[in-house]
């Protein structure tokens, strides 16, 4: 019977996970752009920052119009706090105008931009916020004065969303800027080696949210799926590395001499309760890391009102559940529970 259900979940989770392939390892640039302000004249330009920099001002030129535009640019360390120097990047448009820079006081990034445009964009104004060692965005907005003149019509606040730092000015360029925008994400910081292991997204599906193994884990835009087995399986593997799908997920099937089936009845469990409708997701910081090997109960647990069984009690938020009732129907057709007559099924308090 166990080598039967293996193969089935082998086939069934690799059918799965190679649907998102390209969605997990995109997950942690998660880049977010802006609404554009301005015309269509021109041709494309982005001014961006290296993976692990963010946008702390602006440069350029401008007169009536903006003329031109460039990145000022700083690395965010492995600390999480903006370190060395800042820089410029080469710039798009013409050299009409004066010269003008704006930049975020220091610990703080380029969160939003407004100013002033019709066919051409007329005037610009940053703010910045505070980023904190999480690579987000927090504490209150603060505007830097406008470059440019006063045509054209108010536009923005254009603002990043997700509490992501600004990483980029695009747009449309000739000899002024035609068209402007912000794009967003979270810097992937540079961390020096260390011999402390570090599990990232630790409980949910797919291990290191599904980079490790090349998969999605269907984790994506800050939130993963979760269920009993994830969160077992992810701990037996942090205990034995070489176990069932704790390196090559499915592929994994492939070398039962290194597995020997160690962490198979956790990754089992994951599989069946993923098919069975037994999951809830959970909002998620991917930079988070795990070192301990046990899931963070109050990151990962079910929240109240989530369909799971009886001896999986202790992983609700409450850490108790419920007998379901009539009143739960809803939640057993929106969960997804596909076996709603099973008298084990119970509902976190």
């Amino acid at each position: 019977m166990r080598a039967v259900i293996t193969r089935a979940a082998a086939s069934l989770a690799a059918a799965l996970f190679g649907v998102v392939l390209l969605v997990g390892t995109a997950a942690a640039q998660d880049i977010y752009r802006t609404a554009s302000a301005g015309g269509t004249g021109g041709r494309d330009f982005s001014q961006s920052c290296r993976a692990d920099e963010v946008l702390v001002g602006i440069s350029g030129r401008a007169g009536w119009y903006i003329d031109r535009v460039a990145a000022v640019c700083q690395r965010v360390g492995a600390d999480g706090k903006l370190t060395g120097s800042r820089r410029t990047t080469g710039g798009a448009g013409g050299n009409g105008g004066q010269t003008f820079t704006r930049t975020c006081p220091q610990g703080q990034v380029v969160s939003s931009i407004r100013g002033r445009a019709a066919s051409l964009v007329d005037r610009v104004q940053i703010a910045c916020r505070p980023l904190n060692t999480e690579g987000r965005t927090s504490g209150s907005t603060r505007w830097l004065s406008a470059a440019g003149g006063n045509g054209g019509r108010d536009f923005g606040p254009l603002t990043c969303a997700g509490n992501r730092p600004a990483k980029a000015v695009q747009g449309r360029y000739g000899s002024s800027i035609d068209q402007i925008r912000l794009a967003c994400a979270y810097p992937q910081v540079q961390t020096t080696a260390t011999t402390v292991k570090q599990e990232f997204c630790f409980g949910a599906v797919g291990a290191q949210c599904g980079v490790q193994q090349g998969l999605a884990g269907f984790c994506a835009g800050g939130r993963c799926p979760v269920n009993a087995g994830s969160w077992e399986h992810d701990e037996c593997c942090w205990k034995n590395p070489n176990g069932l799908a704790c390196k090559d997920g499915p592929l994994d099937y492939l070398a039962p001499t290194r597995h020997r089936n160690v962490c198979a009845a956790e990754w089992d469990k994951a599989v069946a309760h993923w098919v069975g409708g037994l999951n809830w997701w959970r909002d998620v910081n991917f930079r988070k890391a795990n070192t301990t090997g046990v899931v963070v109960h109050g990151d990962y647990c079910a929240p109240a009102g989530t369909i799971i069984l009886a001896a999986d009690a202790r992983k609700c938020c409450s850490r108790s559940a419920r007998q379901p009732n009539v009143r739960d129907t809803p939640t057993y057709v929106a969960q997804g529970v596909k076996n709603p007559a099973d008298p084990n099924l119970r509902v976190c308090r």
